[in-house]
């Protein structure tokens, strides 16, 4: 294991600068994700890492060492691509052991260290079998045995999972999390997919115009949102965001919505009358209400997406649209009229200028 120290990173190709100013700490052990959009320059700090590209500025350091200017065979790293990038002229075993062969090892020791890393993940049937006879998972989990072999001090992950089906994604997911927490190695991976990001990730950095928008534990992110990009991308289905105007009628705060409607907000917010804001609302932190008359937001519902464990109802007004989300089956109808009440309590708050989160104290 080892610390991975990416210090003021920055990249240009030309006069396009794709990474700016980047920092990042990744622990001795530590699984961490790195997720954003297309274009947010996630792929690119992978390969800065690895060595695949050479930073313009700044330093990388892994397990102690300044590897900035080394060749990614000196920097004691192994990469899962998104392509498998496997042999197809060579088995399971030979491809798990091609780079141990090239690095001279003994054919005894390399055949213990494929046969161990095939038992680790189930691939111990298949090690006489081609890529052209296993499944993409399969496949998959073959590019992850030969990173493993080698032993690295730490493994990069570039959308591994990107090529497979929703169900695959789901199996290999679970099995890239097994495997973190057998061999403890510190783990950067990279993906577009913020549920992968939630469930994998100890440390998730979400990037944006290839800068940091926001460094934190998954639940962190999701809870407190540095910003509204952040709120936006974090979080299935995705925040509601509403702009409103701050009423203030003495220790009470609320936000005004364009339909004229007063969502009460928490005291602590840091917040002044007549303030232009954007209020955040998770879709499962919404209920409708059991009474048509209840205070809240009167919309009506315009589509409903039921999958049997979840439902997800979306609503809308002139000017005004929501999306609550359910894990138990509400008898609702499409064009049906209802009340959307939030959970006052979890509501986002945002600066609708700076869009930065709006400070909040506890002994407001």
């Amino acid at each position: 294991m080892g610390a991975v120290l990416v210090n003021n990173i920055g990249k240009s190709f030309g006069k396009v600068d794709v990474i700016k100013d980047v920092s990042i700490t990744v622990e001795p052990g530590e699984f961490c994700v790195l997720i954003g959009p297309s274009g947010s320059g996630k792929s690119t700090i992978l390969r800065l890492i690895a060595g695949l590209e050479e930073a313009t500025t700044g330093a990388i350091h892994i397990g102690g060492r300044d590897v900035t200017r080394l060749p990614p065979k000196q920097r004691d790293i192994a990469m899962v691509f998104q392509t498998y990038a496997l042999y197809p002229q060579m088995t399971v075993a030979e491809n798990m052991g091609f780079a141990l062969r090239l690095s001279g090892m003994r054919k005894t020791e390399i055949a213990e260290k494929v046969k161990a890393a095939a038992k680790l993940l189930e691939l111990d049937q298949l090690l006489d079998r081609l890529p052209k006879e296993l499944s993409g998972g399969q496949r998959q989990r073959v590019s992850m045995g030969r990173a493993i072999v080698r032993n690295p001090t730490v493994f990069l992950f570039d959308e591994p999972l990107s090529n497979l089906d929703a169900k695959l994604r789901a199996q290999v997911r679970g099995e890239i999390a097994d495997l973190h927490k057998r061999l403890k190695t510190t783990s950067i991976y990279v993906t577009h997919d913020q549920i992968e990001a939630m469930t994998l990730g100890q440390k998730i950095v979400v990037l944006r115009n290839g800068r940091v928008e926001q460094i934190g534990r998954p639940m962190d992110l999701y809870n407190e949102p540095a910003n509204v990009f952040v709120a936006g991308f974090i979080g299935t289905p995705s925040i509601n965001l509403l702009h409103g105007r701050v009423r203030v009628n003495g220790t009470t705060k609320a936000v005004e919505l364009s339909d004229g409607s007063h969502i009460p907000i928490k005291a602590g917010f840091d917040v002044t009358a007549n303030q232009k804001v954007v209020l955040g609302l998770r879709p499962e932190h919404l209920t409708i209400a059991a009474r048509p008359d209840a205070e809240g937001i009167s919309v009506k519902v315009t589509a409903i997406e039921n999958t049997g464990s979840d439902m997800v109802v979306n609503c809308e007004k002139p000017g005004l649209r929501l999306v609550a989300a359910f894990k138990e089956q509400r008898s609702i109808e499409v064009g049906q009229a209802v009340t959307i009440v939030p959970d006052h309590g979890k509501a986002c708050l945002f600066d609708c200028t700076t869009e930065r989160h709006v400070p909040f104290t506890t002994d407001a």
